[in-house]
């Protein structure tokens, strides 16, 4: 958002039918999505990179489809997944996170989780 705010474009690409689709749930994926675009952030949605290759002037982004896009920089962002494993052997609720209420209590009373594996109230 930086990026856009000293007037560069933009260009968020995700191989989901929304943004971060695995990561959130629906409605907050798509509230993210109308704000990135009020914003002026293009988005490349089910699309795929097949490669990058540096040019005499900037980078050229394949995609799947036969697309391609001329870009200055690139910046990944890949593979934030929480890690749930020990809140499944202690029995905790899991969905996209460990399940946690307002106060980050889980679903056992004693245990309580929060950083990026807390999942609060479904988001």
């Amino acid at each position: 958002m930086d990026f856009c705010r000293a007037g560069k474009a933009v260009t968020v690409v995700d191989n989901s039918a929304s943004v971060l689709a695995s990561l959130m749930p629906p409605e907050v994926s798509s509230r993210l999505q109308h704000r990135l675009t009020d914003m002026g952030i293009h988005l490349l949605l089910k699309s795929q990179l097949q490669g990058l290759e540096q040019t005499t002037t900037d980078i050229r982004a394949s995609f799947d489809r036969d697309r391609h896009v001329e870009v200055d920089a690139v910046v990944a962002a890949t593979g934030l997944r929480p890690e749930t494993a020990l809140a499944r052997m202690a029995g905790l609720e899991i969905n996209r996170g460990v399940k946690v209420d307002s106060t980050l209590q889980t679903s056992n009373p004693h245990i309580y989780a929060l950083g990026d594996c807390a999942e609060i109230n479904g988001a």
